[in-house]
């Protein structure tokens, strides 16, 4: 079953990037794209499929590097291999030439993730409290599946199924068993291997691959659904659960 690849728009935004291409030919030995060099991705839908570890974009794909674009009906792109597939009426263009075809190979070196807006609490992640209106890489180069933004934190999670949080952590909304203030993103700790996860004000919940929902973070008012109004910086389970 895939889930939406998406982030969640409060006072600061992130995305993952698929990465930076190798290379994107067409069946024509076309070349599409220059290696190294970071490209978007745009789609109407955005699934990631956590069993295959793959990316699958549908309806108006759009991939992007400077002035060149490659506009695909479909488009899949598996995480773990760095190599991806676009079909169906592709047509490629540099600003200066189109190309025309109907399938394209392409490879991706690691994907990075970027934030912008919003950073008085570094929820940037990145080493500066400026607030910034172009996307900056957030440290520690890891490759999110899924992020969520925050009033004053951000976390995300991996391929694995590893979460983080970065940004403030007063109330322990970092889930790193600590309420300092992070730039680089922290694990969540616990051993729990997320399927997403959503930060919010002061504090944050995940749902794990098990089906089962834990918080942390603030609690005065029982946010953290755990039956008590103690606040917690590391998860607790959601009570109610089977």
């Amino acid at each position: 079953m895939g889930r939406l690849v998406a982030a969640w728009i409060v006072f600061v935004v992130c995305a993952a990037a698929p990465g930076a291409a190798d290379e994107v030919e067409s069946d024509g030995g076309q070349r599409f794209f220059e290696a190294g060099v970071p490209v978007e991705l745009r789609a109407d839908s955005l699934e990631y499929e956590a069993g295959r570890d793959l990316y699958v974009a549908s309806g108006g794909v759009r991939i992007r590097q400077t002035d060149r674009e490659l506009r695909a009906d479909w488009m899949a792109f598996s995480n773990s291999t760095r190599q991806g597939v676009a079909s169906g009426d592709v047509v490629y263009t540099d600003g200066t030439d189109t190309v025309y075809t109907e399938f394209a190979e392409f490879e991706a070196t690691d994907g990075q993730t970027y934030c912008w807006g919003y950073n008085r609490d570094s929820q940037l992640g990145v080493d500066s409290l400026e607030a910034s209106a172009t996307p900056l890489p957030v440290s520690g180069n890891l490759p999110f599946v899924a992020l969520s933004s925050g009033a004053y934190h951000t976390c995300g999670v991996t391929a694995s199924g590893d979460a983080y949080c970065w940004g403030r952590g007063a109330s322990g909304q970092l889930g790193n068993g600590s309420t300092d203030e992070t730039v680089t993103p922290s694990l969540v700790l616990g051993g729990l291997e997320f399927e997403t996860v959503s930060a919010g004000s002061t504090h944050s919940c995940g749902l794990t691959t098990a089906g089962t929902a834990w918080c942390w973070g603030n609690n005065d008012n029982g946010e953290l659904g755990d039956g008590t109004v103690t606040s917690s910086a590391v998860p607790v389970r959601v009570v109610g659960q089977p």
